[in-house]
């Protein structure tokens, strides 16, 4: 894979600053005191007067970090670049099933509840059609009418109330009074 030129400039400057580490790491270092009793540490005094007085100093070699402990290589950013991509790409799909399960769960709520208010309905004319029921005291049985007004036979309303109670059982309602032809 070719390097971008962000990497090639970033690689750049560190052996650059490594190699002029290393450079400044053999110069030598003077301390001296100015007239005023300050201390100064450079690679040569700043006047004549204080280069009198300036001593060599030793310094310990520190640690400098070489190109392979202070950077990532190449490889190495790549594979958390893809590490960040498959994390980012798992959350999307995590985060797209959880609608997805909401999504079920507010379409299953949603049917049950039509599902309830037609089992309703399917009871109710069920039970109207079913049972006697007593109105200004006489007994009453209410028949379906035909859409030219007639009523229904009894036959054709119990075979009416059959197919009612067939639908709310395969709607899976609960209750269904058991009908007996009156």
């Amino acid at each position: 894979m070719k390097p971008s030129s962000r990497t090639t400039s970033h690689t750049l400057f560190a052996v650059s600053f490594l190699a002029l580490l290393v450079a400044n790491a053999h110069a030598q270092i003077y301390k001296w005191v100015d007239e005023d009793g300050k201390v100064h540490f450079g690679d040569k005094p700043s006047n004549t007067q204080d280069a009198q007085s300036a001593q060599e100093v030793t310094v310990q070699e520190a640690y400098v970090p070489t190109p392979a402990t202070s950077a990532m290589t190449e490889t190495e950013i790549e594979m958390r670049q893809r590490e960040a991509a498959t994390q980012r790409s798992m959350k999307e799909r995590l985060e797209r099933e959880e609608r997805k399960a909401e999504e079920d769960v507010t379409k299953r709520q949603e049917s049950e509840a039509r599902t309830a208010d037609i089992c309703a309905a399917v009871l109710k004319q069920i039970k109207a059609l079913s049972e006697i029921e007593v109105v200004n005291g006489i007994p009453t049985y209410y028949y379906k009418t035909h859409a030219d007004g007639t009523d229904y036979t009894s036959a054709e309303q119990d075979a009416y109330v059959q197919d009612l109670r067939a639908q709310a059982q395969d709607l899976g309602c609960k209750d269904i009074p058991d009908t007996a032809s009156n």
